[in-house]
């Protein structure tokens, strides 16, 4: 069978890091700054406290951003999961993993480029994740001016 021209052309390969729209929904690209100050806008919705959102996309190949919050009861942690998930469904993504039994002290949600700690008050004094992750930039949520120069670091789509 002969070959023509056209089959022996390879196809591109496309890397999107923009969204673009289709049929009038958002596409399911948005980069790793966005998604972290709409999860912590979510988090602060349900009365998280003393988020810390860390930038440690440049000591870390874990993830680009990692948020920490704490609760006060187990139901206010889970309250706080829901929402995390419902930012990320609204935004066509799922959480990769979420990591803690019912009755847990500590959740963590796995959101890929962005890592979620929820911690009740004790149980984040005794890890102390905080200063673990010391030499990461902070950006405190109370100061929009430092989410605002946070590194932007884009997710990128292979096809």
């Amino acid at each position: 069978m002969p070959w023509s021209k056209r089959s022996a052309i390879p196809k591109k390969v496309v890397i999107s890091t923009k969204t673009t729209q289709r049929k009038g929904l958002p596409s399911p690209v948005w980069d790793s700054k966005e998604k972290a100050i709409k999860i912590a806008q979510a988090v602060l919705g349900k009365k998280g406290e003393d988020i810390v959102l860390l930038y440690v996309g440049e000591v870390s190949t874990l993830a680009d951003y990692m948020l920490i919050s704490s609760a006060n009861s187990e139901p206010q942690i889970w309250a706080i999961v829901d929402a995390v998930e419902t930012v990320l469904i609204k935004n066509h993504s799922k959480p990769l993993g979420i990591e803690g039994a019912k009755a847990s002290s500590w959740v963590l949600v796995d959101c890929g480029d962005l890592i979620v700690h929820i911690f009740r008050q004790e149980t984040r004094r005794f890890y102390n994740l905080d200063g673990l992750w010391a030499d990461a930039p902070r950006m405190d949520l109370m100061k929009t001016s430092s989410i605002i120069d946070a590194p932007k670091v884009q997710k990128r789509r292979v096809i």
